[in-house]
């Protein structure tokens, strides 16, 4: 993308956050490579957008205590983990659990995934599902 499409997303309603400078596998760096990459992806962002970047999507899905903490000190306030499912309150702001969401998803698939808070779901997941809500209506 070029740096004018990149300024407009936001108006398109698209968030725009880091995803570090090289893609690397964050975890496996030292800490100078490591805050490198965080800072550096984050302030080349800003420079585009003309406004703070917060937000980072971890590489490969890779995190640990240690990469939190850099992320915390390289000044992002939220980051996401390819971990699916729902964030219970209180949940760490900095490993935030997602779902992923395709342009090819139909309907039923997307409702699936909002009902499930899974990116996949098998249908021993949702004969589970429905057999517990099932019990808990017979036994309140």
């Amino acid at each position: 993308m070029t740096a004018e499409q990149v300024r407009e997303l936001p108006s398109w309603g698209v968030a725009v956050g880091s995803h570090s400078l090289t893609h690397a596998r964050l975890p496996e760096l030292g800490d100078a490579a490591l805050a490198r990459e965080l800072q550096d992806s984050r302030a080349r962002l800003a420079d585009v957008l003309g406004r703070t970047v917060d937000l980072l999507a971890y590489p490969h899905g890779l995190y640990d205590d240690r990469v939190i903490t850099f992320v915390r000190e390289a000044g992002y306030i939220g980051a996401c983990s390819t971990r699916s499912g729902f964030n219970a309150d209180g949940a760490e702001p900095l490993a935030l659990r997602r779902i992923e969401v395709y342009g090819t998803d139909s309907l039923a698939d997307f409702r699936r995934k909002l009902s499930f808070g899974a990116n996949r779901i098998t249908l021993w997941d949702q004969a589970r599902y429905y057999l517990n809500r099932i019990a808990t209506r017979f036994h309140g």
